[in-house]
């Protein structure tokens, strides 16, 4: 059965990863309660992957990302400072 469940995300690694069931779709990326979350249409049963990510802010050099790197998008939040993230999902063919 699918479920929909909210993971949070750290917004000062640049690179990290987080355990999702296998297919888990990611819907949306937010603030709730001043922690930035995922939330992810996933299915219970399913066994654990893990997957990778990376979060860039704006105005952040980016020209070092690998040519090869297969980026994602996921979406971009802002914080109460004014600070604006850009959440990506590494090296999956989407």
């Amino acid at each position: 059965m699918k479920t929909i469940y909210k993971y949070s995300i750290p917004l000062l690694a640049a690179k990290f990863d987080v355990d999702l069931p296998v297919g888990a779709m990611i819907l949306s990326f937010q603030i709730q309660d001043k922690v930035p979350c995922i939330w992810a249409m996933i299915d219970k049963k399913a066994t654990i992957e893990q997957r990778h990510f990376r979060i860039y802010g704006t105005g952040w050099p980016i020209e070092k990302i690998p040519k090869d790197l297969n980026l994602h998008y996921i979406g971009t939040i802002q914080t109460n400072g004014g600070l604006v993230w850009h959440l990506f999902e590494i090296g999956k063919n989407f």
